[in-house]
């Protein structure tokens, strides 16, 4: 098993193990129904490897910073996991057969990933990090994603920031509200919220299909 397999597969069981709480097994099977921060984290890499087609970069370092940038936010908790995850880099990455002189590089892209107010960043990979992760909750996928919270009574009731209710019966009428909240403003003279032109491209596309789908689910109702 190479390094990214391994990423891989203990990033699968950190956020398995914290998924139950939230998404417990149903009936006779045995693993959690949905899994929030792991399919976040598939889109991140679809995102970056978007970006490192267009840019380039050392593949390695974006691909294991993907992996490794939500480590200690296995689910939807995780104050501080930027800097836990990048320490986590610097004192474990290179065991696990990644290349000794590339670890500073993915220590740095993980350690400057979070938050909402874009900053400097001195890398490639860095930038490819930071906006992926931040194009991973637009598009049609996220309104997957949204519903699917809608589904959790623990995590309706503990994170009511997410202005979400939990309803035993889930139907369109009652979740509309909290759908409608994910149309965006979009500005297209350009963000002050990406590193990267293509990104902004991206999200422009993403925007506009989840607000025209909303706006015709909405006629609808």
């Amino acid at each position: 098993m190479d390094w990214l397999e391994i990423l891989k597969s203990e990033m699968l069981e950190i956020t398995k193990t914290a998924a139950y709480e939230y998404f417990p097994a149903i009936g006779a099977y045995t693993e959690p129904y949905y899994n929030h921060k792991f399919e976040h984290v598939k889109q991140v890499e679809t995102e970056a490897l978007k970006l490192f087609e267009v840019y380039g970069g050392d593949k390695d370092i974006v691909l294991a910073s993907v992996w490794i940038h939500d480590r200690y936010k296995p689910q939807f908790d995780g104050p501080d996991h930027g800097n836990k995850a990048a320490d986590w880099v610097l004192e474990n990455l290179e065991s696990k057969g990644f290349p000794k002189e590339k670890v500073k590089a993915v220590e740095y892209a993980v350690r400057n990933h979070t938050g909402f107010d874009k900053r400097p960043l001195e890398t490639l990979e860095a930038q490819i990090l930071w906006d992926a992760d931040k194009l991973a909750h637009h598009g049609p996928k996220y309104i997957f994603q949204t519903f699917m919270l809608f589904t959790s009574e623990i995590l309706c009731k503990n994170y009511l920031d997410l202005k979400i209710k939990f309803e035993p019966t889930i139907v369109l009428e009652n979740i509309m509200p909290a759908l409608l909240n994910l149309k965006h403003e979009i500005d297209y003279d350009g963000p002050n919220y990406f590193h990267l032109d293509e990104s902004w491209k991206i999200v422009i596309e993403k925007d506009e299909a989840v607000n025209a789908f909303l706006e015709a689910l909405e006629k609808k109702l």
